[in-house]
C-alpha cells in the first residue's frame, strides 16, 4: 500500500518552477567536499524496484549529506519515459542537493521517439537542481560539463568533477560492425584538456584535482579489475571495443584521480591502474542485477588543497570499508599498527654492509658472499659500489614515523630486492631481473621502526630506489633526516 501511495504521489507532483532555487556555486565545506554517486536505476522496469530505489536514496542523503549528487545513467528505462523523468526530478528535488544527469546507453530506449534531446529539454524545464541541464554546447553527445568547486573562502577553483557522456550505440554501420558500444568521442576528450589545460593555468600551472563520472567503462577498467582491487570485480566488463584514448588523455593531464562508471551492474570494485583510481558505484537498483547485493550508491570525499579522495559504498544497512586515494588502500588493510621501538638513536645515517658474490642468483646467495666493505650513508644508496655486476648490500636503519597510520612503501630494483620492518617482510622483489618494482603495506605507530632491506645485483644494469607513502603523500624519498644509524 504504501509503494503505491509513493507512486501516486509522484505522478501527481506538480511541476517545479526553475524560479525557486537559486542554484550557489559549489564550494567545500569544513574542507571536505562530499559526491553521492547512484547508478543504474533501471527505473519504470518494476513498480516494487522504484520505491526501494527512492527509500535508499532518502536514506544515503538523510545519513551521507553530500554537496553534489551525480546520477550515472541508465535512469528511466521502462515504462513511459516523461512520467519516469518527473518521479525520478521529483525525487532529486526531494533531496535539495545539487545533481548531474550522465545518460546511459538505455536511456535514449526507454520510449521510441523520446531522445536525449527531449530528457535535457525536461531538465531544464523541471530540475532546477540539476546542474548540468544546460551542458557544453558544440562537442558530441549530451550532458558534457565540468563542475567547478571552490575553496570555502576563495573564489578560485580547487577541484572539480567532470560529467562525460559514454554516448550509447555507433551511428554508422561501418562502425558499429567493430564495436556495439559508443565511446567517448575525439571532440569531448578535446574539450576535456583544452578545459583541464585552462585550469591548470589559473592554478598557477598545478592541475586541479577532480574526479570523472561517465556510464559506460573504459577497456581500461578491465585492465585495473585484474590487478588487486577493492569491492567485487565478476571477471568481466562491458567497454566499447574501441579505445577511444580518453585514459591516456587523462593520464598526461594528470587532474583525474579517479573515474566512475556503471553500466556493468554486478561490478562495484575500485583499483589503482597507473596512478588513476578506476571504479565502478554500486547498483542503485534492483533490476537484472544481484539480487544478494544490497543496493546502494559510492561516495566521495574530496580534500581541499589536497590531490586526494575517499571513497566507500553506503547502503540502508550502513556505510562499507574506505577507499583512499593516492595510497590505494582500504580500511580492511593491516588495521593493526605495529608499536614504534624503545631506541633512541642519536646519529643520521643507514648502517651498510657491502658484498661480492659472482654466483649468486638471488638476496640469499648473495648475503652468503664475501664481506668486501661496511660503514654508514646518508641514504640506501647503491651507486658507490666498487663493482659494476654480482654485488650485493644489506642495509639497516631506524625509520622516525611522524604519526600513526597505514604506510606504503615500494621499491624499484635491478635486480633483487627485499625489505622488512620490524622485522617483518613487506616486499619480496627477490630474483635476478631487469628493472621491477612492488609494493607492500603496514601498519605503524609513531616513534622509530628498523628497516633492514637487503639487495643483489646480478648483471648488466642496477637500481635501487625506495619510497614510502602516507594518507597524506605518495611515493616520497625517504629523507636522510629521518633514518637514524643503529650502531
Amino acid at each position: 500500500m504504501k509503494h503505491l501511495l509513493f507512486l501516486l504521489c509522484l505522478l501527481m507532483a506538480t511541476t517545479t518552477r526553475a524560479g525557486e532555487y537559486e542554484p550557489q556555486p559549489l564550494r567545500f565545506h569544513n574542507g571536505n567536499f562530499r559526491i553521492a554517486q547512484f547508478t543504474d536505476f533501471h527505473w519504470g522496469d518494476a513498480p516494487v524496484d522504484t520505491a526501494l530505489c527512492h527509500n535508499m536514496v532518502r536514506a544515503v542523503v538523510n545519513s551521507q549529506k553530500p554537496n553534489l549528487i551525480v546520477l550515472t545513467g541508465d535512469i528511466v528505462t521502462g515504462g513511459k519515459a516523461k512520467t519516469g523523468w518527473r518521479q525520478i526530478i521529483s525525487m532529486m528535488e526531494e533531496t535539495d542537493t545539487p545533481y548531474a544527469v550522465i545518460m546511459g546507453n538505455h536511456d535514449a530506449e526507454c520510449e521510441p521517439g523520446i531522445p536525449a534531446d527531449s530528457i535535457y529539454q525536461w531538465l531544464r524545464l523541471w530540475a532546477p537542481h540539476c546542474v548540468n541541464a544546460c551542458y557544453e554546447e558544440g562537442i558530441y553527445g549530451h550532458g558534457n560539463k565540468m563542475l567547478a568547486i571552490h575553496g570555502e573562502k576563495d573564489a578560485r577553483v580547487k577541484a572539480a568533477v567532470w560529467c562525460i557522456d559514454s554516448n550509447d550505440y555507433p551511428k554508422e554501420p561501418r562502425l558499429e560492425r567493430y564495436s556495439y558500444y559508443d565511446w567517448i568521442h575525439t571532440d569531448q576528450i578535446d574539450w576535456y584538456e583544452h578545459t583541464s589545460n585552462a585550469l591548470k593555468a589559473q592554478n598557477d600551472g598545478v592541475p586541479v584535482p577532480s574526479l570523472a563520472f561517465f556510464h559506460i567503462c573504459l577497456q581500461e577498467h578491465i585492465l585495473a579489475g585484474r590487478q588487486p582491487h577493492f569491492g567485487t570485480f565478476v571477471g568481466g566488463a562491458s567497454p566499447a571495443e574501441v579505445n577511444s584514448g580518453f585514459f591516456q588523455r587523462a593520464y598526461v593531464q594528470g587532474d583525474i584521480m579517479g573515474m566512475f562508471v556503471g553500466h556493468d551492474h554486478t561490478n562495484d570494485f575500485v583499483s589503482m591502474y597507473k596512478g588513476i583510481a578506476l571504479g565502478f558505484g554500486r547498483q542503485s537498483g534492483k533490476y537484472s542485477h544481484n539480487e544478494r547485493v544490497p543496493v546502494g550508491a559510492r561516495l566521495f570525499d574530496l580534500k581541499e588543497g589536497e590531490h586526494a579522495f575517499q571513497s566507500w559504498i553506503c547502503t540502508m544497512n550502513g556505510a562499507e570499508p574506505r577507499y583512499y586515494y593516492p595510497l590505494d588502500y582500504n580500511d580492511t588493510m593491516c588495521p593493526e599498527r605495529l608499536p614504534a621501538l624503545d631506541v633512541k638513536p642519536k646519529k643520521h645515517g643507514v648502517a651498510y654492509t657491502y658484498y661480492e658474490n659472482e654466483n649468486a642468483k638471488n638476496v640469499p646467495e648473495m648475503l652468503s658472499g664475501k664481506v668486501v666493505q661496511t660503514g654508514v650513508m646518508p641514504v640506501f644508496d647503491i651507486s658507490q659500489a666498487p663493482s659494476e655486476d654480482h654485488f650485493g648490500y644489506s642495509f639497516d636503519t631506524y625509520l622516525l614515523v611522524d604519526e600513526d597510520g597505514p604506510y606504503r612503501f615500494n621499491i624499484t630494483s635491478d635486480d633483487g630486492a627485499m625489505l622488512y620492518v620490524d622485522g617483518q617482510l613487506v616486499i619480496d622483489n627477490d630474483g635476478s631481473h631487469s628493472r621491477d618494482e612492488k609494493h607492500g603495506y603496514i601498519g605503524l605507530k609513531k616513534g622509530y621502526h628498523h628497516l633492514h632491506l637487503d639487495y643483489f645485483e646480478d648483471y648488466m644494469g642496477q637500481m635501487l630506489k625506495i619510497t614510502v607513502s602516507t594518507l597524506k603523500a605518495v611515493d616520497q624519498p625517504i629523507p636522510a633526516d629521518k633514518l637514524y644509524c643503529p650502531k
